[in-house]
């Protein structure tokens, strides 16, 4: 056998093998892409609006201790949804009064992609403040104390 045939012999299955394994892993699980997640909030029935920043969400659900609270808070700019300032406003005057609080995240189409909901839910700060002239709008900041968090 010549040396061309043996380099060939050697290297065609190598090359079949690296094709297969890229054309695999394109459309498998592992080279799965994240959406673009849009999370939306609703309280009560009633929808607020897309947040662009849910802060300490992941170490609420990752905490293995239930006890106590965990901090989360919501961060968008926004035009016309709803503010969250009535809500707040509403649960400071209600003294003991725990709501619960649905994030419900969607891909980029609007698909349903998971629910979290948060339970026993208190609000511990809201600040607004004008958003940057190239934006519009406001700039929304809410601060939860959460009990808990059930996974849908």
């Amino acid at each position: 056998m010549s040396l061309t045939r043996k380099i060939c012999a050697i290297l065609l299955p190598v090359f079949v093998g690296v094709v297969s394994f890229y054309v695999f892993t394109k459309s498998s699980v592992a080279a799965y892409k994240e959406k673009n997640v849009i999370h939306t909030v609703e309280i009560d029935g009633v929808n607020y609006g897309a947040f662009s920043k849910i802060k300490g969400l992941d170490e609420a659900l990752s905490a293995k201790d239930n006890s106590g609270f965990f901090k989360i808070s919501l961060e968008r700019n926004f035009v016309a949804e709803p503010s969250l300032y009535l809500w707040a406003k509403s649960r400071e005057v209600e003294h003991n009064v725990l709501g619960d609080i649905t994030i419900i995240a969607k891909d980029s189409s609007g698909e349903e992609l998971h629910r979290y909901v948060l339970k026993r839910c208190q609000p511990l700060s809201w600040t607004v403040e004008k958003s940057s002239p190239a934006v519009g709008g406001f700039y929304e900041i809410v601060d939860i104390a959460i009990q808990k968090i059930q996974f849908d």
